[in-house]
């Protein structure tokens, strides 16, 4: 067993439709060893500054990402995806597992992809790919993955007090519906696609109350923690 997410990996694809992984996870072949990157890439930042050069106030874009790779070109293997001129068409998804299912991989629930055709004399001819993740349906560009678990957005809901018949919404990163469960009676979830939606009654215990929301999906299931504060 590892505790750090390196080592060989599994990369896989779905399409991704509407912002999220849509059909089957399938399994792309393995990599060039140490090929497999995340680049994080800053976003911009704009300065306000007054007479003088004082900074005044500052503010940044959101961090943007890219994930590369190399596939070697083998004989009798076709390549993972077909391209127009290094252009692929259509949105994707991609998740990669560490060696170790049990740490912590990444998912990207929508991104666009490009490859380029290199070669050295060492490798071969190689397929050089690269995914620029994309704003998804739900939570951020780049999620964590556990091989087993599913993947929602947000992992916590806090209430006030006041009962909320209206309800807060957790989102599942599936490929199939969901269905979910409550452990205290006074959480009510009901679900639609792959969207569960959570109510509560009010909180007029005197003290903080907690409960847990189980969300399943795909044979995976996640657990979200429900808070609601006191009068």
């Amino acid at each position: 067993m590892s505790v750090l997410s390196w080592g060989k990996y599994l990369l896989e694809h779905a399409t991704s439709t509407n912002g999220a992984p849509a059909g089957a996870w399938t399994a792309i072949d393995t990599p060039r060893e140490g090929s497999g990157t995340l680049t994080p890439t800053q976003g911009n930042e704009t300065n306000a500054n007054e007479e003088g050069g004082d900074l005044v106030d500052s503010r940044r874009g959101k961090t943007t990402y890219t994930f590369e790779w190399y596939n070697f070109v083998k004989k009798g293997t076709s390549a993972p995806f077909v391209d127009d001129d290094g252009l692929v068409a259509g949105e994707h998804a991609l998740r990669i597992t560490p060696e170790d299912p049990d740490c912590e991989g990444i998912q990207i629930d929508r991104c666009t992809i490009s490859v380029q055709e290199e070669f050295t004399s060492a490798d071969g001819k190689l397929l050089h790919y690269t995914a620029k993740a994309l704003k998804p349906a739900a939570g951020k560009s780049v999620k964590p993955y556990v091989a087993g678990s599913l993947t929602v957005t947000p992992t916590a809901l806090y209430f006030a007090n006041a009962a909320d018949s209206t309800g807060k919404t957790i989102t599942a990163t599936s490929t199939g519906n969901v269905s979910a469960t409550a452990d205290e009676s006074w959480i009510t979830v009901t679900c639609s696609g792959k969207v569960a939606t959570v109510k509560v009654t009010a909180n007029n215990t005197g003290a903080l109350r907690t409960g847990n929301v189980t969300v399943t999906a795909d044979g995976n299931t996640a657990v979200v923690p429900v808070m609601q504060i006191p009068a």
